[in-house]
């Protein structure tokens, strides 16, 4: 698990109210699979669909191994889980920053209005900021980059969700000039002062901020995507099938405006808004030909 909270000023207090939009530590859990050869750039990067992990062995696992798809002779392959997830990564679940987690003493004290897990620990709940695509991707870039050390992707590839990310990869990664502006060898690239302050030259946050030097130039981080199953950006048909699945749990007396009993959920809630996302997966046309 990667821990990547850059620059951030927020004290202890701060971060007990989380407002919204602050999530401070931002940290992933990601698998890898292979071995990195001397140049750092024989990566795939697979990206999960919602309600995946990092594991991913455990949902694509036959296309994974030697001589597949994803061929760990051949590849160092990277599976990342997303923020928000309920898998290793910061997510609604995790512990809620600040407190004490082995003072159970601490733990009766804390406000009633303080999401709690089952065992009576402080957790985000419903005060988990809100996280963009872009933000996931981002920390998984951080991650690649400073942590692992990758010098270059060879491909991103994912499905659905998994898609967007891919798409996201492209837009903060698979290019050496942002649209609008460009990216010259004094912005510093990721993590440096300059490009995090002045926003890439004025251009909109995160596009085109991660590049590499390779071959005696300047090229894209990412080097190739495979998005599946998913479109540039959600239509309003899709906008508002997931504003009814939201509906459907608000709608459940035990979702108590986010603050749930632990040990009490609202699964009836939730039921609902799956069985809607299920049908809304598919065509008109995918169910005749299915039934």
């Amino acid at each position: 698990t990667i821990s990547a909270a850059t620059n951030s000023s927020t004290n202890s207090t701060v971060v007990k109210t989380l407002p919204r939009g602050i999530l401070n530590p931002a940290f992933i859990k990601y698998n890898t699979y292979g071995t990195l050869n001397a140049a750092r750039d024989n990566v795939i990067v697979v990206c999960h669909a919602l309600t995946g992990n990092a594991s991913l062995e455990a949902w694509w696992g036959d296309l994974l191994g030697p001589g597949k798809a994803f061929d760990t002779d051949q590849y160092f392959v990277v599976c990342c889980n997303i923020l928000g997830s309920c898998y290793g990564s910061a997510g609604p679940e995790s512990l809620r920053p600040g407190y004490d987690e082995n003072n159970s003493e601490s733990h009766r004290n804390i406000s009633s209005k303080i999401p709690k897990n089952k065992h009576n620990q402080p957790i985000y709940g419903i005060d988990f900021p809100d996280v963009s695509v872009r933000d996931t991707v981002r920390l998984q870039l951080l991650l690649l980059k400073n942590e692992l050390k990758i010098n270059s992707v060879k491909c991103v590839i994912g499905g659905s969700f998994g898609g967007m990310q891919c798409v996201e990869y492209c837009v903060m990664a698979g290019a050496t000039r942002p649209v609008g502006g460009s990216l010259d060898s004094d912005a510093g690239g990721v993590g440096s002062k300059k490009a995090d302050a002045v926003g890439m030259s004025g251009v909109p946050y995160g596009i085109g901020e991660f590049t590499t030097k390779r071959n005696g130039r300047i090229e894209p981080f990412v080097r190739s995507a495979v998005p599946i199953a998913c479109g540039a950006a959600h239509t309003a048909w899709q906008i508002g099938i997931s504003e009814t699945q939201r509906q459907a749990i608000y709608a459940d007396p035990k979702w108590k405006n986010g603050r749930i009993d632990p040990h009490d959920p609202p699964h009836s809630g939730l039921s609902v808004a799956r069985q809607v996302a299920m049908v809304s997966y598919r065509t008109p046309l995918g169910y005749h030909q299915k039934f």
